[in-house]
């Protein structure tokens, strides 16, 4: 039987690795900041995120997918929704 999917478990820990990537404390980081605006991402850094979040989640995302991220959750979404398609 696959697991559920625990969507505050995996924002909560997206919201961690955004502020392993930025200068912002995780409880900071809530799903309306903006990844450019408010958490000062680069493309580099959000490269560098999407990376770790496909090793944190063992999933394969696409550059496609986080091209449309603005918001932390729009990163969220794009996570949970891989894994609901790989369980």
């Amino acid at each position: 039987m696959n697991n559920p999917i625990n969507r505050d478990k995996i924002a909560s820990r997206i919201c961690e690795m955004i502020a392993d990537v930025t200068d912002a404390h995780a409880s900071e980081i809530t799903p309306d900041k903006t990844l450019i605006s408010d958490l000062f991402m680069t493309d580099v850094d959000v490269c560098y995120l999407q990376g770790d979040l496909d090793d944190e989640f063992n999933i394969l995302t696409t550059v496609e997918q986080f091209e449309k991220a603005v918001t932390v959750n729009d990163v969220i979404d794009i996570i949970v929704s891989v894994l609901q398609t790989s369980n």
